[in-house]
């Protein structure tokens, strides 16, 4: 049984390994959104918000997601992110609802699981340079696309998912040539 988690564990390091090597961002930069992530989650845990908010990273932009119970723990969720060196700029997605619970959860993931592998299988997408997060039925996305045909794509794939009711994309466009991403403007639609 050891020996299996030891190659478990094995396996799930040379993954991540060979999905940080095929990302669109130097492993430096890898590294410092890593630490950013980290000193985000321990102030989180340090207030008791860690179960609360999920926290992604992708070349200094923080999204932030989840559901709290008021107003104030989003704002002070958000004031946290932004004192961490590495911060460069704060979506701020976390939803301020009761609605919730375990159903929620469980159909979150379902989506997570559907998107994650329509992704994978998807031509001329590149899944490794994305982030998702669904939260009651809204999906967010943040990482960096190669093109406006491959987010257009991305975005198609997530609208077209049973479940998702609504997409915030905070994906970037990497200009043609260029190392560094161009901003594209948040994307928001409901799905019907």
């Amino acid at each position: 049984m050891v020996g299996l988690l030891t190659l478990t564990g094995c396996i799930t390091s040379a993954t991540k390994a060979a999905t940080i090597v095929k990302e669109d961002r130097t492993l430096y930069n890898h590294a410092a959104d890593v630490e950013t992530k980290s000193t985000i989650r321990t102030a989180y845990l340090e207030q008791n918000m860690l179960l609360d908010i999920t926290t992604d990273v992708y070349e200094g932009q923080v999204m932030l997601t989840g559901a709290v119970k008021n107003a104030e723990e989003r704002s002070r969720a958000e004031a946290l992110a932004r004192q961490v060196k590495g911060t460069r700029e704060v979506y701020n997605d976390i939803q301020v609802t009761d609605e919730g619970g375990v159903k929620a959860t469980a159909e979150d993931l379902t989506i997570l699981t559907k998107l994650h592998a329509k992704l994978l299988a998807a031509k001329d997408v590149s899944s490794v340079n994305f982030r998702l997060r669904a939260v009651n039925g809204v999906v967010y996305l943040l990482g960096i696309a190669q093109s406006q045909g491959e987010l257009d794509k991305i975005l198609q794939i997530v609208r077209e998912t049973d479940g998702v009711r609504q997409v915030i994309s905070h994906v970037q466009i990497k200009p043609p040539g260029s190392p560094a991403p161009a901003r594209a403007a948040p994307a928001r639609a409901s799905v019907h």
